[in-house]
């Protein structure tokens, strides 16, 4: 069986010949049969379908000179174009020979780089002068910090506003130009938060502590804050400057239990002695934690009078039984409040004698006794008394 020497050759795909092209153009199987039979084994250089279309559309120009003041003109032939519409990009500068011939008898330039904290330099070159028209250089970066540019991309961070969940765009030049000078990401805000922020004005408010007429900012930031928390507009309660201050050169105190017969303390903070200190008070009295965890297990008692023949009682209070136990005092006989009553509404007065009319003590007591039932009121006085006693037996 014979097989053509057409068919044993595979056609190939051969690379565009204009530069920056990634496209190919297809090499038939006959063209590289005539090919080899010329002796070329390498393909010609040709154009992708594209290029080709895009460079029947393209005419030769006449540009002006880029050099200000210069009135020569530039001629760009057809591929040149084609070059720099594939590629997406033109020359930084187009000048015409007299400009070029002038630029090639000087030398480059060293300029700084425009990275902040960067010691590197890039070379201007003479071209560049000629067409930037300025004495003044252009702000460009060092080869170096070029390459790290292209590497790195934009990247999204938090809003530094506690709450807020939106990002902030990290330019990658700012990430290049922190990275030079040894810093760290910074904290900013969104566009949102940046926009109220602007509409907010720090606030007086006044001092948390009792008494104190001071006052203390809340910035704006903060005010913003506490929205994107969602905390609401209420300020938070805060110490002023003064009592800050104040605070700091106070200690806490060890205080004697309001319980004389209690050997026990309890701390007088320094927060506390600031407040009784703005509201002109003395340091409390109070019972130290013993005692205030023994006075809570404990509850009021109703207690009988003492009187005797009244149904009343009084209370008696956890913290007098405190008093007691800490004393070793037994429950004390009180009267109740109706009795205790009755003798201040009753003072002593003086009873006349219904035979003599001599003056009787009548005192609150016995008027309570009277009141009770248990005495009656007196209407005799000794003397008559004895000598009715002398008659009634006689």
């Amino acid at each position: 069986m014979r097989i053509s020497l057409t068919a044993a050759v595979q056609p190939r795909e051969v690379p565009c010949r204009v530069p920056g092209c990634r496209n190919t153009w297809t090499q038939t199987a006959e063209d590289i049969l005539h090919a080899l039979r010329r002796g070329q084994r390498e393909p010609p250089k040709r154009m992708c379908a594209r290029c080709e279309a895009l460079y029947r559309d393209i005419t030769e120009q006449e540009v002006p000179c880029e050099r200000p003041g210069c009135g020569g003109t530039v001629r760009l032939g057809r591929f040149q174009q084609l070059v720099w519409q594939v590629r997406g990009r033109r020359p930084r500068e187009l000048l015409c020979e007299e400009c070029r011939s002038e630029a090639a008898a000087q030398d480059a330039v060293e300029v700084p780089c425009r990275v902040p904290g960067c010691s590197g330099r890039w070379l201007w070159k003479p071209e560049e002068r000629l067409a930037w028209g300025r004495d003044k250089p252009p702000a460009r970066m060092c080869p170096d910090c070029y390459r790290t540019y292209r590497e790195l991309e934009d990247v999204p961070r938090p809003c530094k506003v506690p709450g807020c969940s939106a990002t902030v765009v990290y330019r990658r030049f700012d990430q290049l130009a922190d990275r030079k000078a040894g810093r760290r990401p910074p904290q900013r805000m969104c566009p949102s938060c940046a926009e109220r922020l602007r509409e907010l004005q720090d606030r007086p408010v006044p001092c948390s502590v009792r008494g104190c007429d001071g006052t203390w900012t809340w910035t704006r930031f903060s005010q913003l804050a506490a929205e994107r928390r969602g905390l609401g507009p209420e300020p938070p309660r805060r110490r002023c400057a003064r009592c800050q201050e104040e605070l700091q050169r106070l200690q806490d105190r060890t205080m004697p239990c309001r319980v004389n017969a209690c050997d026990g303390t309890w701390v007088y903070t320094a927060v506390q002695q600031l407040s009784d200190l703005r509201r002109g008070r003395k340091p409390p009295r109070r019972l130290c934690p013993d005692c205030l965890e023994r006075v809570n297990s404990l509850e009021d008692r109703e207690v009988p009078c003492r009187q005797e023949g009244c149904d009343g009682t009084w209370t008696f209070t956890r913290f007098d039984q405190l008093l007691h136990e800490r004393t070793g005092r037994p429950q004390p006989r009180r009267l109740c409040a109706r009795c205790e009553a009755f003798l201040k509404d009753h003072p002593p007065v003086d009873v006349p004698c219904r035979i003599c009319g001599t003056p009787m003590l009548w005192t609150s007591e016995a008027q309570l006794m009277a009141e009770l039932g248990l005495w009656v009121k007196p209407d005799l006085c000794g003397e008559c008394k004895a000598r009715e006693v002398r008659q009634g037996a006689g």
